[in-house]
């Protein structure tokens, strides 16, 4: 990162009627691109496997500024109390689940995040991973991280543990892909992500998804650019975003040429989340061809 900033002062000269301000403002931006690519390319997996997987990646916002270490703020966040649910996952009506959550920021583990589930809650560690308990069914895990509004992830468990990918973002990022498409963020509504993905997690091309709330306009990323849309494109990653949804419980439906989609991770026909204002959820779909 340091021989990109020394590039920039190398090869950029900032014009006299801005001075510094403009340089570093100039610098900052181009910062805030290299992270937005870096989580881009670490592709944010529905499932178990390295990050190097396709998936779902979750637009957050917070408070971090640049620079600032997920280490400095742990200490603010409340430590959950592990033992909750140990009965269920004894009594096996509870499997255990995995989150993996990268901050983008940094692109490493974001550590320190409140992972909580209906029969149990932990902190990630210094790799971004907590492991909790959870009914099986429909289940929702709250993710409270420093710098970052709460994302909630939703989906549908079998009967086999499993592990998910997600990430929480600083506001910089996404301030930076809501500019880029001119949208506002309203702290009145929500943010829906849903993602859409082979059962390889690779990027469902061609799949879509519509919502029954009102929303801004939806978004893709067409490469590693955000682009209006609300079908996966060509050489895109496997998410689609819906800003500023009103909040209440939202009907998710998705569409896949010669297929169709069914949530993560049990593929079934569960459609339903609800959206919280000024908060994120997150709900993956497996896509499928039809025999």
């Amino acid at each position: 990162m340091d021989e990109f900033i020394n590039q920039r002062i190398e090869t950029e000269e900032a014009p006299d009627i801005y001075g510094t301000q403009y340089f570093l403002e100039e610098v900052i931006m181009d910062l805030m691109r290299v992270s937005l690519l870096a989580a881009l390319s670490v592709c944010i997996g529905c499932g178990g496997g390295s990050a190097d997987d396709g998936g779902v990646i979750q637009l957050g916002s917070g408070d971090m500024e640049i620079g600032q270490t997920d280490s400095s703020l742990i200490d603010a966040m409340p430590v959950p109390d592990a033992a909750v649910g140990s009965a269920d996952a004894a009594s096996g009506t509870s499997i255990e689940a995995t989150v993996r959550i990268i901050n983008p920021a940094t692109g490493q583990g974001f550590s320190g995040v409140a992972v909580t589930g209906a029969d149990g809650a932990a902190l990630t560690d210094g790799t971004g991973r907590a492991t909790v308990p959870i009914s099986l069914g429909l289940y929702q895990m709250r993710l409270e991280g420093p710098g970052a509004r709460p994302h909630t992830v939703w989906g549908v468990a079998g009967d086999a543990s499993f592990e998910q990918i997600t990430y929480m973002s600083p506001e910089m990022i996404t301030a930076y892909v809501f500019g880029a498409l001119g949208l506002m963020d309203d702290p009145a509504k929500g943010i829906l992500v849903v993602g859409l993905d082979l059962p390889s997690l690779a990027p469902a091309i061609g799949a879509g998804a519509t919502v029954d709330l009102e929303h801004g306009l939806p978004f893709v990323f067409a490469g590693n650019q955000p682009a209006a849309g609300s079908v996966i494109p060509m050489g895109g990653q496997g998410f689609v975003t819906f800003p500023n949804v009103t909040p209440g419980e939202v009907s998710i439906a998705t569409d896949y040429p010669n297929g169709g989609c069914q949530i993560f991770p049990a593929e079934t026909d569960e459609r339903s989340v609800e959206i919280l204002a000024g908060e994120v959820t997150v709900v993956a779909f497996t896509c499928r061809s039809n025999p």
